[in-house]
């Protein structure tokens, strides 16, 4: 019976230690379009009366995690383990947010919540994040809400939902992760001809 057990373990290390093994793949949300911090200060510092101030995003909690998430079924999610954000998801989110729309607008600049934006801006967007995930049918999806506050006032200048399902072109989760990306320039292109 000793020498069954002992066979038995030394197939279960040689069977584990011949297995692949998976590595963690890391993901980080880029936008297309950059502009250098030292010209976002600049500017900043020239038009210091159109500044908009961006607040941390709020995610759901489902996806303030590590892994990405896939929706398996109407109720049911999966959060990958080798799949995985490079950086807390709300941070990536912001600062795509960020770069993207201070890259992009002309008539405002925008800059991350400091001691120094509360004092020379008065209006302040933060944006919550409900959905940023994929399905198992291969449908990037992404939605939420974004509002415009006038921070003096005390006054809520603008909201607006966003709700945006995107086919996958490809399989995988790089795919999955190209599309998010994509409809977070939607958003910035939504925010930018609202305001």
């Amino acid at each position: 019976m000793n020498r069954n057990i002992w066979l038995f373990l030394i197939l279960f290390i040689v069977g584990c230690s011949g297995s692949p093994k998976i590595e963690t793949q890391l993901y980080l949300l880029t936008p297309t379009t950059h502009k250098s911090s030292t010209d976002i200060s600049k500017q900043q510092t020239q038009n210091a009366k159109n500044i908009i101030v961006l607040e941390s995003i709020k995610l759901a909690e489902f996806l303030d995690q590590p892994g990405i998430v896939l929706q398996t079924d109407k109720h049911q999610i999966q959060v990958a383990h080798y799949h995985r954000w490079a950086e807390p998801l709300s941070q990536n989110i912001h600062r795509f947010i960020l770069e993207t729309l201070s890259s992009q607008s002309t008539k405002y600049s925008f800059q991350k919540q400091t001691k120094f934006a509360k004092e020379v801006s008065h209006l302040v967007l933060s944006l919550e994040v409900n959905q940023f995930n994929g399905t198992s049918e291969g449908v990037a999806m992404l939605s939420g809400h974004w509002e415009l506050k006038d921070s003096k006032l005390n006054k809520l200048i603008m909201t607006k939902s966003f709700y945006f399902e995107e086919p996958m072109t490809e399989s995988g989760y790089p795919e999955l992760v190209n599309q998010l990306a994509l409809m977070l320039d939607k958003i910035c292109v939504n925010i930018l001809a609202s305001i």
